[in-house]
């Protein structure tokens, strides 16, 4: 496997306070714009630092969370942004059993 390939592997989410403690009490993860956007925002371990510069750059207000079983999760899909940049996107809650606190 490609050093490339091993960080794709990595896949993240930065998750408001407020959803990740209300997932806490239901024992799913899904954020309050899924309804919205019809999907959770994921992104590659490599685009974090862009994700947090471009999103969260005056907030403190969030967690990163970490995908831990995402072989297991059969609504992820990479697709491609508008920005030519592939992400990963959940179309589903995610179980807390499947996610973790990012370490770096």
């Amino acid at each position: 496997m490609s050093d490339t390939t091993t960080r794709r592997t990595r896949i993240l989410h930065v998750a408001e306070l407020a959803d990740w403690d209300q997932a806490q009490l239901s024992g799913n993860y899904k954020p309050l714009n899924f309804d919205t956007d019809g999907f959770t925002h994921c992104c590659f371990a490599e685009q974090l630092t862009k994700i947090l510069e471009t999103y969260y750059a005056d907030r403190s207000d969030y967690v990163i969370l970490e995908l831990t079983s995402n072989n297991d999760l059969s609504e992820l899909k990479i697709e491609t942004s508008s920005d030519g940049d592939e992400y990963p996107h959940v179309y589903g809650s995610i179980p807390l059993t499947h996610l973790a606190p990012f370490k770096r």
